[in-house]
C-alpha cells in the first residue's frame, strides 16, 4: 500500500517518453520535407523545448500521478516509440538496419496496444507522418490519394479493432449505454466541446482549470447548448484546414491533427465519460512544437536588430518553463491525499455527485465520522451522476453507515433500493441478505443467498452466511454441512474452521468444535473472536481450569473494552445465547478480580 514506488515508476516512464519525443522530433527534422529549412542547432533547440514543455505541462498531472494511468504513460511510451523506430527506418539507409527499425516498430505498436486500446490508432499515424513529411501533397491527386489510403486504413483498423476487442458481437460496445444518461448522438455531440477545451487546457494549464471531475452539460441537440454547433463547425475547419496547408505548415498541421487522431476512439461514439485529462497525454506531444518554433522565431529575428525584445523575448520564455514547473507542483499537491483531491474537485465541479461522494469517504466514512459521512452522501444524491449505477453504489455506502450504527431497517431500505437499480451487483445483493439476517427476516435473507449461490456456488462469503442463516433457524446439522463445504473450498481460511466450530458446538460436539477453534487461531492468531468462541467451549464444558487460564491470556492481550465489545458483537450475531454471554462476562470478570488489589477503588472508565 505504500505508493512511493509506483510515482517512482510512473516519473521515469514519464521521462522516458519525453526523451523519445526529443529524438523524434529530431528525426522530424531530417525528413525530406523538412530538411534544410532550419540548422541543426534550431532543430536541437525546437526539439528540445517542446519536450520540456510537454513534460512539465501540468495537464500531464493526472496521467503521471494517478497510478491507474500507468497503462496511458506505457501505451503513449510505445506509440512515440513506434514513430521513432519507424521515421528511423525511413529515414536509414542501409536495408538490414532498416528492417530491423521497422521490426521494432511493429513491436512497439503490439506493446502499445497490449497497454491500451486507443493505441490501434498508430498506423494511422505513420500514415500521416509519411504525408506530411515524406511526401510532396502540392499536387491535387497525390493528396486525394492519401486521403483514401487513410480511409481505407481507417476501415482497415476499425475492422481490426472490433475483432480483437468485441469479437464476435460488434454491437457489444453499445451496451454501456444502458448505464449512461446520455445517448451515442449526444455525446458524438458533446466532444467538439470537450476537444476544445482540452485545446485550452493544453495552452493555459492553470491550476484551476485542472481538475478530476468535469462537468459538461449534454449537447441534447446541434443548439443545445448553443456552443454545440460554433464548437463543431470549428472542429470541422481546424481538421480540413490542416488536411488543406499541410504542405506549407507541416509542423503545425501535423501536430493538429496528431491530437485530433489520437482523440478518435475516446472522443467518440464510446461509451465513456466525457471528459478526463489524461486522455491529452499522447495527443499533446506535438501541439506545443509550433509554440517552441515561434519562440526561436521571435529570438533569432530580435537578436541582432532589437536587442532588448530579444532579452524579452528569452525571459518570457523561461517565465512560461517556470510557470509550467510551478503549477505542477501546485497541482500535485492537490494530489496528495484523498482529501485534498477530493475537496479540490467539488469547487471545480459543483454540481456532480463523484466528488462529494469520494469525499465523504475519505474525509469521514473512513475515519468513522459516520454522521459527517452520511450528511455528504445524502447531499451527493441529489447531484449529477455520470452512471446509473452509481446511485447503487452510493445507497450501498448510506446503508453501510445504518448497519454500522446498528440501524437495520434503514439499511435494509437502502440496500433493496441499491439492489433494484443493479440487482446484478452480487455485492449489494449479499449485504442486503446479512442486513435481512440481522433482522431475523431470515427466509427473505435465505432466499438472496441461494440466488448468490447458483451464480457462485463456491463464493465463501455466501457459504458463510447460508449456514449462519441455517444456524439461526435451528438447523446446525444443514449448517454444518455447509461450513464443511465451504472448508473443503478453503482449507487455509481460518473463518471456514471458526464456522464449522459453530455448528459443533451448538450440536454439542465440544472436543472437534474445540480442535477447528484452535486451527482458526493458527491461521488468524490477532482474531479476539476465535478465543472467546474457545473460552465459550471451556465454560459449556465445564473445564475450569481451562476457562481460567484462557481468561488469563485474554485479560493480558487485550483490553477489557475489547473483550467486552467482542462479546457484545457475537451475541449480535446470535451466536451466543444470553446465558452464554452472562457466563463469558462473568469469566473475565472474575479474572480481572483476582488484579484488583484489596480495598483499591477502579478509576473511572475502568
Amino acid at each position: 500500500s505504500d505508493v512511493f514506488g509506483y510515482h517512482i515508476v510512473n516519473i521515469l516512464l514519464h521521462f522516458v517518453t519525453a526523451i523519445i519525443l526529443f529524438h523524434t522530433l529530431l528525426c522530424l527534422f531530417q525528413t525530406p520535407v523538412m530538411r534544410g529549412k532550419i540548422s541543426t542547432n534550431d532543430a536541437y533547440f525546437i526539439s528540445l523545448l517542446t519536450a520540456v514543455l510537454w513534460a512539465i505541462n501540468p495537464v500531464q498531472t493526472q496521467a503521471v500521478t494517478y497510478i491507474v494511468q500507468r497503462m496511458t504513460l506505457l501505451a503513449a511510451l510505445f506509440c512515440i516509440g513506434g514513430i521513432f523506430f519507424y521515421l528511423r527506418a525511413r529515414l536509414i539507409k542501409k536495408p538490414r538496419y532498416r528492417y530491423l527499425f521497422f521490426a521494432l516498430c511493429a513491436i512497439s505498436w503490439l506493446l502499445a496496444l497490449a497497454s491500451k486500446e486507443n493505441a490501434i490508432l498508430l498506423p494511422l499515424v505513420l500514415i500521416l507522418v509519411e504525408a506530411a513529411f515524406f511526401k510532396n501533397l502540392s499536387d491535387f491527386h497525390t493528396l486525394k490519394r492519401y486521403l483514401l489510403f487513410f480511409a481505407a486504413g481507417t476501415l482497415l483498423i476499425g475492422i481490426f479493432g472490433i475483432v480483437i476487442f468485441l469479437g464476435k458481437n460488434p454491437l457489444a460496445i453499445f451496451t454501456g449505454y444502458s448505464d449512461r444518461f446520455f445517448t451515442p448522438w449526444e455525446r458524438l455531440m458533446t466532444q467538439p466541446r470537450v476537444l476544445l477545451y482540452y485545446l485550452t487546457q493544453i495552452f493555459f494549464p492553470h491550476p484551476a482549470r485542472l481538475s478530476i471531475e468535469h462537468d459538461f452539460a449534454i449537447s441534447t441537440s446541434l443548439i443545445h447548448p448553443w456552443i454545440t454547433l460554433p464548437a463543431i463547425l470549428f472542429v470541422i475547419v481546424l481538421i480540413f484546414g490542416a488536411v488543406s496547408k499541410i504542405q506549407r505548415r507541416p509542423l503545425l498541421c501535423f501536430a493538429l491533427l496528431f491530437f485530433f487522431i489520437n482523440h478518435a476512439i475516446e472522443s467518440s461514439f464510446v461509451p465513456l465519460e466525457m471528459a478526463f485529462e489524461h486522455r491529452n497525454y499522447l495527443p499533446s506531444m506535438f501541439l506545443l512544437a509550433p509554440v517552441a518554433a515561434g519562440v526561436l522565431w521571435l529570438l533569432n529575428r530580435y537578436k541582432k536588430r532589437q536587442p532588448f525584445l530579444y532579452w524579452v523575448v528569452f525571459g518570457l520564455g523561461i517565465c512560461l518553463i517556470s510557470s509550467f514547473g510551478i503549477a505542477t507542483y501546485l497541482r500535485n499537491k492537490v494530489w496528495s491525499s484523498e482529501v485534498s483531491l477530493w475537496s479540490d474537485a467539488p469547487r471545480k465541479a459543483p454540481s456532480m455527485h463523484r466528488p462529494v461522494h469520494n469525499l465523504a469517504m475519505a474525509l469521514y466514512d473512513n475515519n468513522g465520522r459516520l454522521d459527517e459521512a452520511l450528511k455528504l452522501y445524502l447531499r451527493a444524491d441529489n447531484l449529477k451522476m455520470h452512471r446509473r449505477s452509481h446511485r447503487a453504489w452510493l445507497y450501498g455506502n448510506i446503508a453501510n453507515i445504518h448497519y454500522r450504527t446498528g440501524r437495520y431497517d434503514l439499511a435494509e431500505t437502502y440496500y433493496q433500493k441499491a439492489h433494484e437499480i443493479a440487482p446484478k451487483k452480487a455485492f449489494l445483493r449479499y449485504r442486503l441478505a446479512e442486513t435481512l439476517t440481522m433482522q431475523e427476516k431470515l427466509n427473505s435473507a435465505m432466499k438472496h443467498v441461494d440466488e448468490l449461490l447458483a451464480r457462485n456456488p463456491k463464493k465463501s462469503d455466501y457459504l458463510n452466511l447460508k449456514g449462519t442463516i441455517l444456524l439461526q433457524q435451528m438447523k446446525p446439522d444443514k449448517a454444518l454441512l455447509v461450513f464443511l463445504e465451504n472448508l473443503r473450498n478453503n482449507p487455509r481460511q481460518a473463518t471456514a474452521y471458526v464456522n464449522a466450530g459453530r455448528a459443533l458446538t451448538v450440536i454439542g460436539k465440544f472436543d472437534p468444535a474445540e480442535r477447528l477453534f484452535k486451527i482458526g487461531i493458527e491461521l488468524d492468531p490477532e482474531n479476539l473472536k476465535i478465543y472467546i468462541r474457545l473460552l465459550d467451549i471451556y465454560l459449556r464444558r465445564g473445564d475450569q481450569r481451562r476457562a481460567e487460564d484462557l481468561s488469563r491470556f485474554l485479560v493480558d492481550s487485550a483490553t477489557v473494552n475489547d473483550i467486552r465489545l467482542t462479546i457484545e458483537e457475537l451475541a449480535k450475531e446470535n451466536s451466543i445465547t444470553p446465558n452464554d454471554y452472562n457466563n463469558l462476562l462473568i469469566a473475565i470478570s472474575a479474572e480481572l478480580g483476582k488484579r484488583i488489589p484489596y480495598g483499591s477503588k477502579a478509576s473511572d472508565g475502568e
